[in-house]
């Protein structure tokens, strides 16, 4: 890889990592495979970007709608296999925070898919709506007017956090 393509992998791993692994996390409800799935999707593009020799167009849906894909993958593939030993149980955060926590879960847990993928790709992602719109096949117009429904959702639910 040139030092020109290298630098050009970084900007769009600092620029997409995020919502990447949270689209991951929020399929596989997992911070290893999570992890695990980011690690696949950018190794996938540099082999991609290796093989054809340019970055895919629109890289950012690219990458997003591949860290969907791999998600299930691996979940699916999770579904298969027994496990050998109990997972880990993690004692929670204490006060405030613990308490704004599932406040914000159980909020975010009344969106559809559909209003998740466009509230994660907005705010964790950094997508403006027209990339979002892009990135899902739809109109810019259409996801505007679904992210306004959505704040219009979340914000009573959210309005007695700490």
């Amino acid at each position: 890889m040139t030092e020109y393509a290298s630098r050009q992998f970084s900007a769009i791993y600092e620029r997409y990592r995020v919502v990447v692994y949270y689209t991951a996390l929020r399929v596989t409800r997992s911070k290893e495979a999570a992890e695990d799935v980011m690690q696949s999707v950018f190794l996938e593009l540099m082999d991609n970007c290796e093989r054809t020799g340019r970055i895919p167009d629109e890289v950012g849906g690219w990458l997003v709608k591949l860290a969907k894909y791999r998600s299930l993958d691996h979940v699916r593939s999770e579904s298969r296999t027994v496990p050998t030993e109990a997972p880990e149980v993690h004692a929670g955060d204490a006060g405030a925070a613990a308490e704004n926590n599932v406040v914000i879960r159980s909020a975010l847990e009344t969106l559809s898919d559909e209003e998740r993928e466009i509230f994660d790709l907005k705010v964790l992602g950094g997508f403006k709506h027209r990339e979002i719109a892009k990135i899902l096949s739809s109109n810019p117009s259409t996801v505007r007017w679904q992210y306004a429904q959505i704040v219009k959702k979340l914000k009573p639910l959210l309005a007695d956090l700490n």
